[in-house]
This record gives structure tokens, C-alpha cells and sequence, in this order.
């Protein structure tokens, strides 16, 4: 038996695989699978995110290491925030950064059960969830023939039985089944993913009731699957490239990707997601949407590698036929699987028991490293630019301050200017008080000969006054004299006016007499 690690590279175990017991604990005690080696095409990838892996242990201080993903479910799906390719090629890093929850596989029938164990991963990004499943399978079937029914399961008696030989032989496939009750289920755990309503193809074969019912992802090798030998066409009929019926009926069956089967199934039967999905309209469930659930399988050195996704929540389409999910909560699944060249088929198959799922809100550990350290780079940097800007703070301040240090200096100067000009004012003001007290000298002595002088003008100014007023009634008369002067001279003006007049009259009349004796 072989044993795989996360990315399908096989390799023989050092001890021999658990016969095919159902699990009371699914995690418990398998530390030693899977181991993380790769492939050649990967070892870069691996190479560089463990140099990442050994940079964040030593900036965290914590080492970095494969573990359970910590919760109380059997598988807990973390959650990561970079981009995720279904391609059956786990080359996702969170992939490797978590060990598988082991599940030994039982049969559904007691002809079923030719897949003894299982690993499986789970992840969300909080839109999707991501399921990696693994099992050994030491020959790749892509193909089905017809089925040819040996025993027939009846409830309570589950003897299902399929003919099957190394020229006879079925598909591949990998199957989960999400209960959709609110409660741990008590029915036996089912995968029957034969379509449509016939007593072989109901959840009742296993106990349920009508009220049990859960939603079923079915992968098949053959078809939808991007490695079935149609693709691009979906592979469901051999030879058919048209759909048969609904919306799309007569345009070309090429899928849109890679993609598995998606169904209600309950105690009536197992019915399927999407109009003109099959080429009979009574085995779907009308109005509702294709391939909702993206798949990819890859076989590779005896080993199945599945990834499958589904959006948390369905389309409104699919809603009412489907589980909604929610980061935070548990839920339960059966996961299974078929192994066609053994003989097992739709009724027949290999599946574990209820299990529970958990959705954390919990990183996977390298992203929640990265995030930390994120953090604490965003903190560090915040307090640099504090540091930076109290820095500037200081220099402004020492610069202020130099400024005040140079005013006070330049003030200094100018006090010791001004005290120095100051004590020469102060000199030169002594000088002249000296000078003043002499000239002060020198003006009591002219006072004194001024005094004398005083008593000897008053004594003038007697002598003076008197002259004065003789003077004053001369020029009295001396106006009196003047003025009769001025009148006999007018008398005398108008006088010889007179006499002027007289003599031109004389003088006009004489003309004129002369005049007249000149006349003939």
C-alpha cells in the first residue's frame, strides 16, 4: 500500500496500513502521514516558501512546523486569503501547512469497501470551500461500461453487487455527502449517486427518513471532468456532443470547466442540480443551476488527488436542495469514494463514517505569521514616522532656540554699545557741567559790572527824558510851520494856474486878429 503527500507523490509506508476499521477518532494518533515532499516541477515553490516559513519563525520567534489544524471537529477547514485553482494539483502552499485527517473507509454494501483509507484537507476563503481528498488506487479508470446488477440492496439488507473483471469494469469516483440537519445524523452514512427515484437509488436503503436528506457532490472520472476522454464535451453519453434538452438544447455540450455532479438526496432518490444537465429530465430537479460544484481528479502513480469547491452559500436557484455554509460553524459529512475496476459503483462504494467539518475563522498558520508580522511592520513603521517627526519637532525647536540665543547675543552687543556710548555721554556731560560752572563764574562778574552799569543808564535815562521832551515840542512846532508852508505854496500853484490860463488866452486871441488882416 502506498500512502501520498500533499501533492500526490507516493510512497511506501514503514509499517503496514490499519485493516478497514471505522475511526472513532479520525486524527488521533497518525502524525506520521502525510509527509510534504513534492514534485520536481514544485521544489522552487517549496524551496521558497520554507526560506519564508524560516524568515517569519525568526521574526516571530516562533517555530513553524506541520500540525493538526487545532478545533474540536474531525476536519477544520482554515481559512486562507490568496487565490485558489481547482486543478486536482494541490500546489496551493496552506495545502502543506496542516496534516489530513485520516479516515478509514467501510463499504456501503457489504461488497463495497475496496478503498480502505482516505485523507482529506478542507479550506475556505469565506466565499468557497475547498475540499482535497486523497486515496490510493493502483489503476486509473476513466471509463464505464454498462452496469450489470448481481444482488440488490433492499432496506435492511444491503447486499448491492456489481459484475466487474479486468474487461468489465466502472469509473472512478470520489463522493461527499453534507447532511442537511441541524443535529449529529444517527442513519448509517450513505453515498448512493445513482440518479433518479428506483428503489436501488433512495437514502431510505440506509434508514433515513423522509426527513433526512443532505446534498451530494459526486465526482465520476468519466464525466464532467476535465480528464474524461470527450473533453471539452461533458462525457455523459458516449458520441453526444448536443444537449439533449432544456434552455441549451441542440448547442454544443462543451463544459465551461472542470466540474462533478451536484444533488439533493433523500429518502426518494438521488436528484440532480441543473437544467438539461442528463439526457432524462426525470432524474434532475427543474429550474435549478449547472455546475455549481467545480472538481478536478488526478491520478497519478496509485493515487487519486481530488480537489472540489462549492460557494458557501448556493445560488438562489440551488438554495433550497443544497447546505448553506458559514465560517464559525460545524457541519457533518460522509466522505467516499469508488473504485470501478473493483466493482464498485453508484449503490456500491467505499465511505466513512458522519464526520464533523468545521469552517474557522482562523489563518492558516504561515498567512496568520505574514499577517502578524504585516502587523507589527505597520506598528513599526508608524512609530519610525513618530520618531521621525518628533525628531523634526526637536530640530525645529534647537533651531528656534539658537535663533533666541542669537537675539539674546546681538541684544547683549547692542547694551554693551550703548553702555559705552553711555559713559562717554556721561563724560562728556561732566565736561560740560565744568564749563558751565565757569561760564556760571564768568556771568556772576558781568552781572555785577551789569548792576553798575544799570545804576549809571537810570541815571542817563533822567538827563535823557528831559532832552526828549524838548525834543518832541520842537518837532511840534516844526510840523505847525511846515503845514502853513504847504498851504501858501498851493495858494501860490493855483495862482500861477490862473496866470498860465490867462496868458494862453492872450495869446489864442492874438492869433486870431492877426489872422483876419491877412484877408484881401
Amino acid at each position: 500500500m502506498i500512502i501520498p503527500n500533499v501533492h500526490g507523490i507516493t510512497h511506501k509506508p514503514k509499517g503496514g496500513l490499519r485493516n478497514n476499521q471505522p475511526p472513532e477518532e479520525p486524527r488521533k494518533g497518525r502524525n506520521t502521514l502525510p509527509s510534504v515532499e513534492g514534485k520536481e516541477m514544485n521544489k522552487k515553490q517549496i524551496g521558497t516558501a520554507t526560506i519564508c516559513m524560516a524568515i517569519l519563525a525568526l521574526l516571530l520567534g516562533a517555530p513553524l512546523s506541520i500540525q493538526p489544524a487545532k478545533g474540536a471537529a474531525d476536519i477544520v477547514a482554515l481559512k486562507t486569503q490568496n487565490p485558489v485553482v481547482v486543478d486536482g494539483i494541490p500546489s496551493e502552499t496552506f495545502w502543506s501547512q496542516t496534516q489530513p485527517t485520516v479516515l478509514s473507509l467501510a463499504g456501503t454494501t457489504v461488497y463495497g469497501g475496496k478503498v480502505p483509507e482516505m485523507w482529506v484537507r478542507a479550506a475556505h476563503d469565506g466565499k468557497n470551500i475547498y475540499i482535497l481528498m486523497q486515496w490510493p488506487d493502483t489503476k486509473e479508470s476513466r471509463t464505464s461500461g454498462p452496469a450489470r446488477r448481481l444482488n440488490l440492496s433492499t432496506p435492511g439488507n444491503l447486499i448491492g453487487q456489481y459484475h466487474a473483471n479486468a474487461t468489465h469494469y466502472y469509473a472512478d469516483a470520489g463522493l461527499v455527502t453534507w447532511w442537511m440537519g441541524a443535529q449529529k445524523p444517527t442513519v448509517i452514512p450513505a453515498t448512493n449517486n445513482e440518479m433518479g427515484g428506483s428503489p436501488t437509488r433512495r437514502a431510505s436503503l440506509f434508514g433515513w427518513t423522509a426527513s433526512d436528506k443532505a446534498e451530494l457532490w459526486a465526482w465520476k472520472s468519466s464525466a464532467l471532468d476535465m480528464g474524461n476522454p470527450y473533453w471539452p464535451y461533458a462525457g455523459l453519453d458516449v458520441g453526444v456532443t448536443t444537449w439533449h434538452w432544456g434552455d441549451n438544447t441542440g448547442k454544443p455540450y462543451t463544459m465551461p470547466y472542470s466540474a462533478a455532479y451536484q444533488g439533493l438526496f433523500n429518502s426518494t432518490g438521488y436528484w440532480i442540480l441543473g437544467d438539461g444537465l442528463l439526457h432524462s429530465k426525470g432524474c434532475q430537479q427543474p429550474g435549478t443551476k449547472n455546475f455549481e460544484v467545480r472538481a478536478r481528479g488526478v491520478w497519478n502513480g496509485g493515487m487519486w488527488t481530488l480537489e472540489l469547491s462549492r460557494p458557501l452559500v448556493s445560488s438562489p436557484e440551488n438554495r433550497p436542495y443544497t447546505l448553506s455554509l458559514e465560517s464559525g460553524n460545524t457541519y457533518w459529512a460522509v466522505f467516499g469514494a469508488q473504485d470501478g475496476n473493483k466493482g464498485e459503483w453508484e449503490e456500491v462504494a467505499s465511505r466513512s463514517n458522519w464526520v464533523s467539518v468545521e469552517l474557522s475563522n482562523d489563518l492558516f498558520p504561515l498567512e496568520k505569521q505574514m499577517q502578524d508580522v504585516v502587523a507589527a511592520a505597520g506598528v513599526a513603521s508608524k512609530a519610525a514616522g513618530d520618531a521621525v517627526k518628533s525628531a523634526g519637532d526637536a530640530s525645529k525647536v534647537a533651531g528656534d532656540a539658537s535663533k533666541v540665543a542669537g537675539d539674546a547675543v546681538k541684544v547683549a552687543a547692542d547694551a554693551s554699545k550703548a553702555a559705552e556710548s553711555s559713559v562717554k555721554a556721561a563724560s562728556d556731560a561732566s565736561k560740560v557741567a565744568a564749563d558751565a560752572a565757569k561760564a556760571s563764574e564768568s556771568s556772576v562778574k558781568t552781572a555785577g559790572e551789569a548792576a553798575k552799569g544799570a545804576d549809571a543808564a537810570a541815571k542817563n535815562s533822567a538827563d535823557a527824558q528831559k532832552v526828549s521832551q524838548d525834543a518832541l515840542s520842537a518837532a511840534q512846532q516844526a510840523i505847525r510851520a511846515a503845514e502853513d508852508t504847504r498851504k501858501t505854496a498851493e495858494a501860490t500853484t493855483n495862482l500861477a494856474y490862473g496866470t498860465i490860463g490867462i496868458a494862453i488866452a492872450a495869446i489864442i486871441v492874438s492869433v486870431v486878429m492877426g489872422l483876419r488882416r491877412r484877408k484881401p
